[in-house]
């Protein structure tokens, strides 16, 4: 799929800030932690599609591997320079894909599990709105969808924290993680369920999971 017409926001908001997206990660949050914890809410089976949605540099879908060998994973994502770092990480039977986040370029109903972490802040509401869409379009009946993102902010020290990132980003697509309407939009792409698990606290903000159901 063509994307080089597409404007869209890199990982760490700056291109020549991909290469050191890891490092950056490494330093800052526990990636490890609450990757795990995402990918763990979608309690992967074998034989089961899973997609990780925005898959980045591919941390999360080397962590699918290790949880549910026997699965079958996919990583989707806009950025060509960070799905080639993704590329030098995984095996080769992780499908990589490159496109937008409106138009997945995958059959309605073919994924058993699809994930996201810190995809949705980086969207305006319409592209959140249609990603949602997508989402549920290639998930099966009664799939599990985890996303994990910001979330409203669990104290005044964390939306000051939050404050402080989006002044370093934007406010356009992180505003409605900040008001707490990710659930708002979730329920209005007609999923059938939706459950907060978990908050961690992280020197950017309140981070949340949302374990979500067709």
């Amino acid at each position: 799929m063509d994307t080089t017409k597409q404007s869209y926001i890199p990982a760490l908001k700056w291109h020549w800030a991909t290469v050191f997206y890891d490092r950056f990660i490494a330093l800052t949050m526990p990636e490890r932690e609450i990757k795990d914890k995402v990918i763990a809410l979608t309690d992967l089976k074998p034989k089961e599609k899973a997609l990780d949605f925005g898959c980045g540099t591919g941390t999360g879908l080397l962590i699918g591997c290790e949880k549910e060998s026997k699965a079958s994973f996919y990583g989707y994502d806009v950025d060509p320079e960070i799905l080639n770092i993704a590329k030098g990480k995984l095996p080769d039977t992780v499908q990589l894909d490159l496109g937008e986040s409106s138009d997945l370029p995958y059959a309605e109903a073919y994924f058993d599990k699809v994930w996201s972490t810190w995809v949705f802040h980086h969207l305006k509401n319409d592209e959140k709105e249609k990603a949602l869409s997508e989402i549920k379009r290639v998930l099966k009946p009664n799939g599990i969808f985890v996303l994990g993102d910001w979330g409203r902010p669990q104290n005044g020290l964390m939306s000051l924290l939050f404050f402080i990132l989006q002044l370093v980003d934007n406010f356009s697509t992180t505003n409605a993680n900040k008001k707490g309407a990710i659930p708002h939009l979730i329920r209005e792409a007609g999923f059938s369920s939706i459950e907060e698990k978990a908050y961690r606290n992280t020197i950017f903000g309140t981070f949340r999971y949302w374990l979500v159901r067709s």
